[in-house]
């Protein structure tokens, strides 16, 4: 088994989008992933598990390999990880940053109703 230990910095934490890339990347290795979160230890492979985990930005996080292809899988994922602070965040039209993206669209409904 091998672990690593990182703050996640994408602004907008692990919401669906980020984390439907992060684990189409888990999907392409053999080992089993997990995440230990400050909620506990989730498995990278359920989406339930990890939207349940609300992991934000600045929160610290251990991802846990556990197989054949380690070494190579843990390094992916991190790299994921890390590549997902540099990806564009939608802007809500309050210029607000949404939480997950589905909250720009709900935003809009607000004002509308107002």
């Amino acid at each position: 088994m091998v672990s690593q230990k990182l703050v996640i910095t994408c602004p907008s934490g692990l919401h669906a989008r980020p984390l439907s890339k992060f684990m189409k990347k888990v999907k392409e290795f053999q080992s089993e992933v997990t995440m230990l979160t400050p909620k506990g230890e989730v498995s990278c492979r359920s989406i339930v598990g990890m939207l349940g985990a609300a992991v934000k930005q600045g929160t610290e996080i251990e991802l846990k390999v556990n197989g054949p292809d380690e070494a190579e899988a843990l390094s992916s994922l991190v790299d994921v990880l890390e590549r997902l602070a540099d990806e564009p965040v939608e802007i809500a039209p309050d210029g607000a940053a949404p939480a997950n993206p589905g909250e720009a669209g709900a935003a809009e409904a607000d004002k509308a109703e107002a």
